[in-house]
Formats: C-alpha cells, sequence, structure tokens
C-alpha cells in the first residue's frame, strides 16, 4: 500500500508522458491526459480511442479538466517554493518519503524503483516525529545516567568528608597519646632521678659513718 503523498501525486501524471498534467483535458470515458499529448496520440490514431482504455471518443475538442488543472499549478507552485536540498538529486522531485530499510530520503519516484522494490516507507513528517521520539528517548535515558553520577559524585564527596574527617581525629588522638606517653616518662624519670640521688644520699651519708669509726678503732688500737 502506497503512502497517501504518492498516491496524490502520481495522479497529478500523464498517462502518456508521465510528466505533470499540462493544459489537462478530460475524456467521457474519465481519463485525462495533456492536450497537445493527446492531439499527437489522434494524429497517429485516427480513431480518436482513449490511449490508457481505447475507448473511442466522439469529442474531437474534449473540454479542459479544470478541478485537475489547478491541482497541477498548485503542485507546481509549491515545488517551486522547495529549497534545492529539499528535492531529490535523481528526480528533483520533493522528499515526501523516508525508507525504513535504507534510512535514507527519497521522492515519489525513487519509491517505485528497482532499488527501493519492497521497501517499507513513511511519511516524512512521520518519520521526523519517530525519529524525535527516539531521541527524546534517548535524551532522557541521558539525563537518567547524569542524575546517577551526580548522586554518586555527592556520596562520594560526603564519604571523602567522613574520611577526613577520621582521619584528622586519629592524627589528634596519635598526638595525645604520644604526648602523654612523653609525659609519662619524662615523670618517670624524674622520680628515679629523685630516688638515685636519695640513695646516693644515704649511701655517702652511710659511707662517712663507717669511715669515721674505722679511723676511731685505728686510733686506740
Amino acid at each position: 500500500m502506497w503512502p497517501t503523498a504518492m498516491f496524490n501525486v502520481l495522479h497529478l501524471c500523464c498517462p502518456v508522458c508521465l510528466d505533470i498534467f499540462k493544459e489537462p483535458v478530460l475524456l467521457p470515458c474519465s481519463h485525462s491526459f495533456c492536450k497537445d499529448c493527446l492531439d499527437s496520440w489522434w494524429r497517429e490514431n485516427p480513431a480518436h480511442d482513449c490511449p490508457v482504455c481505447q475507448k473511442q471518443s466522439t469529442m474531437h475538442d474534449p473540454p479542459c479538466n479544470l478541478a485537475l488543472k489547478n491541482l497541477c499549478e498548485t503542485f507546481i507552485e509549491e515545488r517551486n517554493q522547495i529549497t534545492p536540498e529539499d528535492l531529490c538529486s535523481l528526480h528533483s522531485e520533493k522528499l515526501s518519503l523516508f525508507c525504513l530499510d535504507h534510512q535514507e530520503l527519497v521522492c515519489v519516484v525513487c519509491g517505485t524503483s528497482d532499488k527501493h522494490s519492497d521497501h517499507k516507507f513513511k511519511p516524512i513528517d512521520k518519520a521526523a516525529q519517530q525519529h524525535k521520539n527516539d531521541l527524546q528517548e534517548t535524551v532522557e535515558a541521558l539525563k537518567q545516567k547524569l542524575k546517577v553520577c551526580e548522586e554518586v559524585q555527592v556520596n562520594f564527596d560526603q564519604t571523602a568528608g567522613h574520611i577526613k574527617h577520621g582521619f584528622c581525629m586519629c592524627v589528634r588522638g596519635l598526638y595525645w597519646i604520644a604526648n602523654n606517653n612523653r609525659n609519662k616518662v619524662k615523670s618517670t624519670w624524674k622520680s628515679q632521678t629523685d630516688d638515685q640521688q636519695e640513695i646516693h644520699f644515704i649511701y655517702s651519708g652511710n659511707f662517712n659513718i663507717i669511715e669515721s669509726t674505722l679511723k676511731q678503732c685505728r686510733h686506740h688500737y
């Protein structure tokens, strides 16, 4: 099933020249042709039959298909307003379809070519909306990942702060222990020094008494 955009454009083409209708005329069988194309056909086929259904026409001067002419003129005006970037480089037609198999923009003529045979198409506006939705989903996923990264960063900063605080407390504790032990050592050393001085004093006193006693003994004997 062809997209509506392709169906409309194909029905603006003359069955004889396969181009957009120029001055289209309408036969009694309801088929339309460019006036010049039909005149050329009838010159080669004097029976004045329809190039499509071969029904003979009794009209030698068929009327203009005004509705079809207006449609063709509107289509041509819109096509002329399209920038070169929006036109197919092969057929100079508007890039109105998106080939899902080749993931590229194509025109309606490309859609009928062998290159895109049995391919699936989407109108360009629907394909753009689908890509927009996919992009939004990707952006939302990236936002969630960013949020997780930010939460991890906050937790990391908090953990680093706790570690730093704990380290400072450990250093202070070690400093207090070292200082306290130093005071204890200093106090113990002072106590031992005082004891040594006292022992030396006692020892010196006893030594003097003994020495005096020995002198007295020598004097008497």
